[in-house]
């Protein structure tokens, strides 16, 4: 439902959200995100997000692939993304979930922000130069890197030095469906926060490391 948040879930509403105690256990106990599709299950962002693209053309999730190798550019792309990025946001939204001593903490996220800032730099300077990352079509790795940010900037993180990406943001955010996709983001978290199961990023309930 984060994911969805930032701009490419459409079709969710909070009402889908039933037996919300055993849908916390099950996202907790697996290790990847899943989707279900005719019965069977898929796992992990690319292959859901390069499905969604396939399955639903019109929404132009990604630009035309002309031949096999753009398509191969694509999902490197995403996984850039999920393997590159998605990490060290983990590290830096929950390090106490990658250890449990208090200055295990500290340097946990310590170590994620050194390994962000060049990757910041990086997409801060393509971003620089085209409103999206594939120039001037809106594409499904802009909602990736615009969560990646979402999450990153909710830290004590200093974005200061990534102006373009801060308008990238101001750009996402202006999208119809971004607004939609955010309001039903908020619905589902208001329900899971009224029933106590809302996932605690800080203060007291925080999510903390598994045990044994």
């Amino acid at each position: 439902m984060v994911h969805s948040a930032r701009g490419w879930g459409e079709h969710v509403s909070a009402d889908n959200v039933e037996n919300a105690r055993d849908y916390v256990a099950d996202r907790i106990a697996e290790t990847c995100r899943g989707i279900r599709v005719t019965g069977t299950d898929g796992c992990e962002n690319v292959a859901i997000l390069g499905w969604l693209s396939e399955r639903y053309p019109e929404a132009q999730l990604l630009p035309r692939a002309e031949n096999g190798w753009s398509r191969a550019l694509q999902v490197s792309d995403l996984a850039y993304c999920a393997s590159g990025l998605h990490p060290l946001v983990t590290r830096l939204r929950i390090p106490q979930f990658f250890c449990d001593t208090p200055d295990g903490v500290d340097r946990v996220f310590a170590m994620a922000e050194t390994a962000m800032r060049p990757n910041f730099a990086w997409i801060d300077q393509r971003f620089a130069a085209h409103q999206w990352w594939y120039g001037e079509q809106w594409s499904i790795v802009d909602a990736y890197i615009n969560w990646v940010w979402f999450r990153v900037t909710g830290t004590k993180f200093d974005a200061s030095d990534f102006p373009h990406l801060a308008r990238h943001d101001k750009d996402m955010n202006e999208r119809a469906a971004v607004g939609r996709a955010l309001r039903i983001g908020n619905e589902i978290a208001a329900k899971l926060e009224a029933q106590g199961l809302a996932v605690k990023f800080t203060g007291t309930g925080v999510v903390g490391a598994p045990s044994k």
